[in-house]
């Protein structure tokens, strides 16, 4: 609202068309503003020149990615349900995400399971690409205040059975993937 109220007050148009700046819009460049400040030492100094005036940056500013999605959302909707995802990348050290396929989309997740987990990296369970996972998924979705998606968070929670892929499987996917 400040940032508005300036706009019309600097008459920085010629028709006094002001619209408030979109959180969605704002917020990313603050996150670029403090990646930036991020390598300054206590005793730099960051300053915009903008014609004639000057201003100096804070450069004890800071801000998380995970405080931007907070700043963003207005509403966070969860559920769990059961799905069948077609694995593409594993994760074989167990630290990060799975990249797997969801009909026509690529989604992250991180297996909880932590029974399953630590059978497949004493490679009691063999999961390679291309085999799918029927598991228990908790899906996250946090909606802005447009009412837009703002961020969606994958998470294994039960890895309920592997689906081995067979031959004519595997030449569509890689098929698929070549025409992708």
């Amino acid at each position: 609202m400040e940032l508005e109220r300036l706009a019309i007050e600097s008459d920085v148009r010629k028709m006094p068309a002001y619209s408030r700046i979109s959180n969605q819009k704002l917020v990313p460049n603050l996150q670029n503003i403090s990646n930036a400040l991020s390598n300054l030492q206590d005793d730099d100094k960051a300053i915009y020149i903008g014609g004639e005036e000057q201003v100096s940056f804070n450069i004890e500013f800071h801000i998380v990615p995970e405080d931007i999605e907070k700043i963003l959302t207005r509403l966070t909707l969860t559920n769990i349900q059961e799905m069948i995802l077609k694995v593409k990348i594993p994760d074989y050290l167990g630290d990060s995400q799975w990249e797997l396929r969801h009909e026509t989309r690529i989604i992250r997740a991180k297996i909880l399971d932590t029974d399953w987990l630590n059978d497949f990296q004493a490679r009691k369970e063999d999961v390679r690409p291309g085999d799918s996972l029927h598991a228990k998924v908790r899906i996250t979705v946090n909606y802005g205040y447009d009412s837009e998606v703002v961020s969606q968070k994958y998470e294994i929670m039960e890895a309920i059975d592997k689906i081995e892929a067979d031959e004519s499987q595997m030449e569509l996917i890689t098929d698929n993937d070549e025409e992708n």
